[in-house]
């Protein structure tokens, strides 16, 4: 796991986030959730620690699970993971990192891959690599992303898969799981979370 470079002991200068979803709901303390009509998150507690993340089946509609504050910066090293597993990620761009509105370091999906993509995207434009790893369903999978101003690397169950230098944002990012319905096929589209950590220097 990727986070496992850092030390856990933390100092007043930085910031650590972790969040299984154990409980009846996800905490509103920690996490909002938005998006078009139809979309929800629903905490799973038959199965207990998981959240299920669903976009409506009408293409264009999104809906998302992130954090209310935004206190992660990549001038500092930063490092997310989640754990997540699809259960229809066709037809869907999904995104699992920090986002900010429109600038976001994620790992996705796209139509136009069958492969995990690394995205860094800032106000000037986009820097997108498709890597090695095929999406599946059904699947568990740990996303881990770690963050400096130059560079930004990212994992898929403990693999490095891509390393990206440009487009990095340098505004206060926050973490996000973001499903957007595209066109083709039917039915609603589905994830779930079962726990995300994050790592960085604290800048609220």
């Amino acid at each position: 796991m990727p986070l496992a470079a850092y030390d856990p002991q933390v100092d007043l200068g930085e910031y650590y986030l972790f969040d299984d979803f154990v409980g009846s709901s996800y905490d509103p303390r920690k996490w909002g959730v938005g998006g078009g009509t139809g979309g929800s998150v629903v905490k799973q507690a038959a199965i207990g620690g998981q959240v299920l993340v669903t976009v409506s089946d009408v293409t264009g509609r999104d809906y998302y699970l992130a954090t209310t504050g935004r206190n992660f910066n990549t001038s500092s090293p930063s490092s997310i993971a989640w754990r997540v597993k699809f259960v229809n990620y066709t037809y869907t761009a999904a995104q699992f990192g920090w986002n900010n509105g429109a600038q976001n370091i994620v790992l996705c999906t796209d139509t136009s891959s069958s492969y995990w993509l690394a995205q860094c995207r800032d106000g000037s434009g986009t820097s997108r690599v498709t890597t090695s790893k095929l999406l599946a369903n059904a699947v568990w999978v740990e996303l881990g992303i770690m963050a400096s101003s130059g560079s930004v690397s990212f994992f898929v169950d403990g693999e490095a898969v891509a390393t990206i230098t440009t487009n990095i944002p340098t505004v206060n990012l926050g973490p996000i799981i973001y499903l957007l319905r595209q066109t083709g096929g039917s039915g609603t589209r589905s994830v779930y979370a079962d726990w995300v950590e994050a790592y960085g220097w604290r800048t609220e």
